[in-house]
């Protein structure tokens, strides 16, 4: 990629800046806007810049004497997007994504390691699809393409680009809704057909020499997803999922077939209480080459839960407290595979950070083998301003992480992992601008060898146009 790229990037930004710096519009400028991103009724689009500076200590390498034990860099993401609709009831939708980064240290990326400054990086075409509603005057919604898609809590169903951070989270894959809004059902199919490779279906813009990977390995997949609200305290999902593992691209890559059986209810109870309760139970085959050649049987399970108080006062105190669970392998067992795969859902569930040690135990965002138990706080002093902040206790499953190896930052006689806080920040400072101030940090258990504290460390401002 080139200054060409970056250029455009900028001026996606710079779009959101100037209308973000006149803070609140005027009718005037209402009337400017709407003219700009929509010019004609069949055409409208918009862009966006997220300007983010990140700080990690010790969370990807686990070892306060090891090389990029710190890390400390700045990303810069545009997205310009457009909405074609030829038909009120079909519409064709594009976005374009670049996020170069800069590195005030010596970076970890594999493509730019042991570099300093400005990473070029390519332009991608994340969304493209084309989208047809009230298929034959029924409730029925199709769109086939490059699409974002997410499933109730995103547990298992979010992301499938997790070999790029947040730069994106598209699936190429068709789906088919069915919405019986008097029945209060919901009814949708998803086909997944996603390589690993970003230039498999659609071109970079000013790719680089070299290739790169989204997710370690080709996936195939089917879902089937249904949801009754008619309860209100009593909200009903229930889905099967198969996903097909094939050619690896990185070392962490995988084989295999699995079938993931789960369902969730979640509600509200006695004006002040909610909850969400869902769990998951995987078999099939699996191939890990980092233990060997063989496949074995998939044994696997997962649950994830939370209830919360709305205390319902002027700052809209909610207290929390969640637990999930998902299984780690037990190496005793020969011939089975009891870590649980989160499937679709290498994002950041529920930390930022803590995902990055994964990469040495899993691999990167792959959080398995672990017990989450732990309260939680939000509130909103003002409308413009969201604050929450979390305590977790963090326990392993299983003492030793089976896919890494002889790793020395492992300690393999201990199950706990440690002592995980988070507190964020959010403001909205107009329509148009708005951003956070972020902080986790983990005081590491005996699951470690090293039990030096770990940080992560994020600001960011996000405009829009």
């Amino acid at each position: 990629m080139n200054n060409s790229l970056l250029t455009n990037t900028v001026m996606a930004g710079a779009l959101a800046l100037t209308l973000a710096a006149t803070g609140a519009e005027t009718g005037a400028q209402k009337d400017w806007t709407q003219k700009v991103k929509n010019p004609t009724d069949w055409l409208s689009w918009g862009a966006d810049l997220r300007l983010r500076n990140e700080f990690l200590e010790n969370m990807l390498s686990l070892n306060p004497l090891a090389a990029f034990h710190d890390q400390d860099y700045f990303r810069f993401r545009g997205r310009v997007y457009a909405t074609v609709k030829p038909h009120a009831k079909l519409s064709l939708n594009a976005r374009v994504t670049a996020e170069p980064r800069y590195w005030n240290i010596e970076s970890f990326s594999a493509v730019f390691r042991n570099q300093r400054g400005m990473e070029w990086q390519e332009g991608v075409i994340d969304n493209l699809n084309l989208k047809w509603s009230e298929m034959f005057n029924l409730p029925l919604t199709l769109t086939v393409g490059r699409q974002d898609l997410m499933l109730m809590d995103g547990w298992l169903f979010m992301d499938a680009t997790p070999l790029d951070g947040s730069r994106t989270f598209f699936y190429d894959a068709a789906r088919l809704a069915l919405d019986l809004k008097d029945q209060k059902t919901k009814i949708e199919a998803i086909y997944i057909e996603h390589p690993a490779m970003n230039d498999a279906w659609l071109p970079p813009i000013k790719h680089h020499e070299y290739q790169k990977a989204i997710t370690d390995q080709d996936e195939r997949g089917l879902m089937l997803w249904v949801n009754n609200s008619a309860i209100k305290e009593l909200n009903l999902d229930v889905y099967g999922i198969w996903k097909h593992d094939s050619s690896p691209v990185t070392a962490a890559g995988i084989r295999g077939n699995s079938y993931t059986l789960g369902g969730r209810l979640s509600g509200q109870v006695l004006d002040n209480w909610k909850y969400r309760v869902e769990g998951a139970y995987q078999f099939g085959r699996r191939q890990e080459p980092r233990i060997s050649p063989a496949f074995n049987s998939v044994n696997a399970c997962g649950f994830n839960s939370q209830i919360s108080y709305m205390i319902k006062d002027p700052w809209n105190n909610q207290l929390h407290l969640a637990y999930e669970f998902l299984s780690g392998d037990d190496p005793a067992t020969t011939g089975t595979y009891e870590m649980f795969d989160p499937l679709w859902a290498r994002w950041p569930r529920f930390s930022e950070g803590y995902i990055y040690s994964y990469a040495q135990e899993i691999r990167i965002a792959e959080c398995s083998n672990f017990h989450r138990f732990g309260p939680g706080w939000t509130l909103n002093p003002t409308k413009k301003m969201d604050i929450s902040a979390y305590y977790n206790l963090l326990w392993a499953d299983e003492t030793i992480p089976t896919l890494a190896g002889a790793n020395p930052n492992f300690s393999r006689n201990g199950h706990f992992r440690g002592h995980y806080l988070q507190a964020i920040l959010k403001y909205k400072f107009c329509k148009n601008a708005s951003g956070h101030l972020w902080a986790e940090f983990l005081w590491p258990g005996d699951f470690y060898t090293f039990q030096e504290r770990s940080t992560f460390l994020r600001a960011e401002v996000l405009l829009t146009f």
